[in-house]
């Protein structure tokens, strides 16, 4: 690990230390990069628990991905789209 690497994986922990001082309600810290590489993590945090938690990172994005797929299928097919009408009476 280099010397920049070190320092900013240091500098995080200490960041996390911090955020377990100030909130002591937070049990588990740890960061990682969306390809699953832990870049720092608390004592207190095991392995398991990083685990289950980027299990559950990854089900929460593959459901946005849906979701945002489903969004775009009004604009790839326009006769799809719904559509509003409005009725205003008058009397």
């Amino acid at each position: 690990m280099g010397t920049n690497t070190q320092a900013s994986s240091l500098a995080l922990k200490n960041t996390l230390n911090e955020i377990k001082n100030i909130c002591p309600d937070i049990s588990n810290t740890f960061i990682f990069r969306e390809n699953g590489e832990i870049l720092a993590q608390d004592q207190d945090t095991t392995q398991l628990t990083i685990s289950h938690v980027q299990e559950a990172f990854r089900a929460l994005d593959e459901r946005a991905n849906v979701s945002a797929e489903l969004n775009q299928l009004p604009s790839r097919a326009p006769s799809l789209q719904p559509r509003s009408q409005s009725l205003t009476i008058f009397t």
